[in-house]
């Protein structure tokens, strides 16, 4: 209890500096630190902008609009020019993303050599994400196939679709995905000649390149059954990197080419050897298992085999695997040396990207943005995947956000897990801020009395917002 009683009084002291007595950094010094990273990117004005950008879909809980952003940023500036940061400014996305791959590097030390090649392997996830829009005058809208729909929506929803790739990272809490980069999709009717039309397969390719790892680091790709496909496999593969991905339906297996069939004959030489009966051989060879997935132990029926495939045009490791109660499903990979057990793991954990999607379109306004031009769009989404990543670093303890520090904003001294979910954390950023300066609640206040901090405080002790008012502000207040 003393610990949570000292790093109260720290927030109530001084908010913008760290606290001597305990050490560590108030939560708005530790979140400039990390947005400082990204300064030689921008303009001097232009930062500013980026700040605000990125404190609203950090902390605010109102929806991520341009006009939200403007709001709580408490800036005296006309509100057009937060548009103009995202469709006219000079900045990149690729130098984005890039400063956002150095910074984890150096963060979790990832180029260090850790396999018997001299290189670090690490897990990359990609999927395509939707968000649903309205607007005809939006840029890159139009009907797309909605493969994941559910009993209450149609075949097609009318939108924007993304090709998203990140870094999945084990950490001493859990494992953590980033999300890094998000290439929007547009179908070729859609397309012209300054935009020319790039195929799904094409983006990705897109995205590992844009990237630009260290030479140390190499990529397990883990994609699902839509991305087995021999242009971006061949792509991988070409770069150092490896695939991990689930086969189509329709795909044809066949077994490695004997020595008596490689004997050159009369006739086209052969490629294949005769067809793999895959259901056949894990009927007669799947040995029972127990996987840990995610802290979970999972029992299941477990068969590979090395074949070739017609579809990718190369050797790979077919892994046939079935979960209880479920139909058997085929897993393949272009790493000849992973076993199947590993095969498994390392597919299964691509259902991060699934709850990281999620928590983009519930929290960091992935799906809220209501810009138009070419260059807002994919900004705008890249923007939110950067505010992610950017808060899970804090969650994390990486950035040192002690555990007094979380208790006493939150008011959570029963909470003793490793580190706080992302949810946990923003909800730290939201109060930290409120009792701090505001900066996340401006909308429920005018602007004149958000810039009045006197009046701001005031209004909060009469609406009993604000439970542990600083005395020392109570006093200058009186």
């Amino acid at each position: 209890m003393k610990k949570i009683g000292k790093g109260r009084l720290c927030l109530e002291q001084k908010h913008r500096r760290g606290c001597r007595s305990c050490g560590h950094q108030s939560l708005g010094d530790l979140i400039q630190g990390l947005l400082d990273n990204y300064r030689p990117l921008f303009t001097k004005p232009s930062f500013e902008y980026f700040c605000a950008f990125m404190r609203c879909f950090m902390g605010s809980d109102q929806k991520k609009y341009v006009t939200t952003v403007f709001w709580e940023s408490l800036s005296e500036k006309h509100f057009s020019t937060f548009y103009r940061f995202l469709s006219q400014y000079r900045w990149s996305l690729k130098a984005l993303c890039q400063t956002t791959v150095r910074l984890l590097v150096e963060i979790f030390a990832l180029s260090q050599s850790v396999s018997p090649d001299g290189k670090s392997w690490l897990i990359a996830i990609m999927d395509e994400t939707r968000t649903t829009k309205w607007g005809t005058k939006i840029f890159g809208t139009c009907w797309h196939f909605n493969h994941a729909k559910q009993k209450n929506e149609g075949r097609y929803f009318f939108g924007h679709q993304w090709v998203v790739i990140g870094l999945l990272i084990e950490t001493t809490a859990r494992w953590v995905f980033f999300p890094l980069y998000a290439l929007l999709y547009r179908r070729k009717k859609k397309c012209s000649t300054r935009h020319p039309f790039k195929t799904k397969i094409q983006l990705a390719c897109q995205a590992i390149l844009d990237l630009a790892l260290p030479a140390a680091i190499r990529l397990f790709l883990i994609v699902d059954a839509f991305y087995c496909n021999k242009g971006l496999v061949d792509f991988a593969v070409k770069a150092g990197h490896h695939v991990i991905t689930r086969a189509k339906a329709n795909s044809v297996f066949f077994w490695p080419l004997s020595n008596k069939q490689r004997k050159k004959k009369r006739g086209r030489p052969r490629k294949y050897g005769r067809r793999f009966d895959a259901l056949r051989f894990f009927e007669n060879h799947a040995k029972t298992l127990t996987v840990e997935v995610f802290g979970k132990r999972l029992k299941i029926r477990l068969a590979s085999r090395l074949v070739a495939s017609r579809a990718l045009k190369r050797p790979v490791i077919l892994v046939m695997i079935q979960f209880p109660g479920a139909a058997v499903g085929y897993l393949v990979t272009t790493a000849l040396w992973l076993t199947a057990q590993e095969v498994v793991i390392h597919y299964c954990r691509r259902w991060k990207i699934e709850i990281t999607f999620r928590a983009l379109n519930q929290r960091f306004g992935a799906k809220d943005y209501m810009v138009r031009n070419k260059n807002s769009v994919p900004r705008f989404m890249n923007l939110c995947l950067l505010a992610y990543t950017l808060v899970e670093l804090l969650s994390l303890g990486v950035i040192p956000v002690s555990q007094a520090l979380f208790h006493a904003v939150c008011d959570r001294p029963w909470y003793h897990r490793a580190a706080p979910s992302i949810g946990q954390m923003r909800t730290m950023i939201q109060l930290f801020a409120s009792r701090a300066t505001g900066i996340f609640n401006a909308k429920r206040n005018s602007r004149l009395e958000a810039k009045n901090p006197q009046a701001f405080y005031r209004q909060l002790a009469a609406q009993r917002q604000f439970p542990y008012f600083p005395e020392a502000l109570a006093e200058s207040l009186n």
